[in-house]
């Protein structure tokens, strides 16, 4: 008999499902590992939220320096070139507003 003529046929060598398949462990791997990586996707979102606010309010402060220097700026909300304009109030304190949206950089 050589290796090729073994006793068993196919019928015989295949599982009754009575033993655990490595798909059975691939599942719980899977579902650990998608929870972590949804736990690691969540922190990164969060992490990228907070980033996002800090260069918003970056830009902002950008924008209200560069309109109290030359009196005009790039409005941050509404991004129209030279529509920030700088006006003094009663006290002296420099107010810049959009002259297209309305907003106002105090």
């Amino acid at each position: 008999m050589t290796s090729s003529d073994s006793p068993t046929t196919d019928d015989d060598a295949s599982t009754d499902g009575s033993f655990p398949t490595a798909a059975d462990g691939d599942a719980d791997a899977d579902a650990n590992t998608d929870a972590d990586r949804v736990a690691e996707l969540e922190a990164t979102v969060a992490a990228l939220t907070d980033r996002v606010a800090q260069l918003e309010r970056t830009v902002a402060w950008m924008a209200r320096q560069q309109a109290a220097e030359t009196g005009n700026s790039v409005c941050p909300e509404c991004n129209t070139g030279g529509a920030l304009e700088v006006s003094r109030s009663p006290t002296g304190k420099e107010q810049v507003k959009c002259r297209n949206c309305g907003e106002k950089m105090n």
